[in-house]
């Protein structure tokens, strides 16, 4: 599966022949926000550590790590597309 951040930092996900935009499953009401960086929930992607051995072992899964709110949790893909650029 794939994730995809936008240049304005919201979070797409890659389903069988499209690519759809999360909304928040906390906002509530008429309005519907779209889930990003503006969140101070939304962390930075990650490389999912693996089980490793011996001290100073770095090794990986080869999976990339989303951490969101509390309300989603953590979501693991196998790519995210960062279009965000280098701060």
């Amino acid at each position: 599966m794939k994730a995809i951040i936008s240049k304005a930092g919201y979070l797409s996900i890659e389903r069988p022949e499209k690519i759809k935009s999360q909304f928040c499953p906390i906002a509530s009401g008429e309005m519907a926000y779209v889930c990003g960086d503006w969140c101070p929930a939304f962390r930075e992607p990650y490389n999912e550590p693996g089980s490793g051995h011996g001290e100073g072992a770095k090794t990986y899964t080869g999976r990339v790590g989303l951490r969101l709110c509390q309300q989603v949790g953590t979501l693991y893909f196998d790519e995210i597309e960062d279009q965000r650029g280098k701060p």
